[in-house]
């Protein structure tokens, strides 16, 4: 992996570990990736809330827009 591509990983990582602090148990299976239109962010949350919550802390912390958030809402 080049340096460019470790470094998109790591910021990735970086932001996907500040989400799971931020919302500790509101959000499961948390997932980012990259791709060239922006951001993906999947996942499964516990609310409409969480869900909108995860995106407000990715688009705060990324340097790419977010494409889609296909994160579930569970309301089970």
């Amino acid at each position: 992996m080049n340096t460019t591509l470790t470094a998109v990983a790591d910021s990735l990582d970086h932001i996907r570990s500040i989400v799971r602090r931020q919302l500790r148990g509101l959000i499961s299976n948390f997932a980012i990736s990259r791709e060239q239109c922006g951001l993906i962010l999947t996942g499964t949350a516990r609310s409409y809330y969480a869900k909108l919550i995860a995106q407000e802390v990715v688009m705060r912390h990324a340097d790419a827009p977010i494409a889609r958030n296909d994160i579930e809402v569970d309301r089970g």
